[in-house]
């Protein structure tokens, strides 16, 4: 059985996107508060989960905090099973998921975050076709990181020993399972939408999609619209 997670945090103004407001120009800098800062997050963040919905696997959302439950079911809808969050670092938390995952039945385990809505989905087809070769398959981003973590088995030394949030998280993970001997194989890069970079290609890769094809229900014509009405943007 394929299983298939996304990992969110609720969208609180203050605690989500931080790091892009800091980045953003001086134009969109001044409108750019808290609110409409979380505002994107849930907006790509629902734009994630109705898009992966279309995949053939299993679907679990693991959130955070717990007490957002009733939030995140209403906006994962019917699509999803939902999992809070255990408790400590990145690291700690995933790894908590994984071993969850596993335990209810055997299969491979793919991983996401919520910055990437507009990821070709055939690059997480790619990782549950690599983890049938390898035992990890990791989809690397622009920023060092990365935006996909796929499991065969459980791999523990992924998730310990690793700086989270940085540059390192890459590099260290590699170097980790490469101590080890663990095999594993890197899907092509994609970037996450957490500076003034990655939302003008979010922007421009969306606004062009709904100029094309204008009559179209798809998830990303809906943040397209979204995102105009919220940076108050003509395109």
């Amino acid at each position: 059985m394929k299983r298939l997670g996304v990992f969110a945090k609720y969208w609180e103004p203050g605690q989500v996107k931080t790091r892009l407001a800091a980045d953003l120009d001086a134009d969109m800098a001044a409108a750019f508060d808290a609110e409409l800062a979380a505002e994107l997050h849930r907006l790509m963040l629902a734009t994630t989960l109705r898009r992966l919905s279309t995949l053939d696997a299993e679907r679990t959302f693991a959130y955070w905090p717990p007490k957002r439950q009733a939030e995140m079911a209403d906006l994962a809808g019917d699509d999803w099973h939902l999992l809070p969050q255990g408790d400590g670092d990145l690291g700690e938390r995933m790894a908590s998921f994984f071993a969850e995952m596993f335990a209810q039945s055997r299969g491979p385990v793919v991983l996401l975050g919520s910055d990437s809505p507009t990821l070709p989905l055939h690059y997480v087809v790619s990782a549950f076709a690599a983890l049938q070769r390898v035992p990890v398959a990791i989809g690397p981003s622009d920023d060092g990181g990365y935006y996909l973590l796929g499991l065969a088995e459980m791999v523990p030394e992924v998730f310990a020993d690793i700086d989270w949030s940085t540059p390192q998280v890459l590099a260290q993970t590699q170097s980790r399972l490469q101590t080890t001997g663990r095999e594993f194989e890197l899907l092509p890069a994609w970037y996450d939408v957490d500076d003034m970079q990655g939302l003008e290609r979010l922007m421009g890769e969306v606004f062009e999609y709904a100029t094309l094809n204008p009559e179209a229900d798809h998830p990303w014509c809906r943040l397209a619209a979204q995102i105009k009405k919220l940076f108050d943007v003509d395109h």
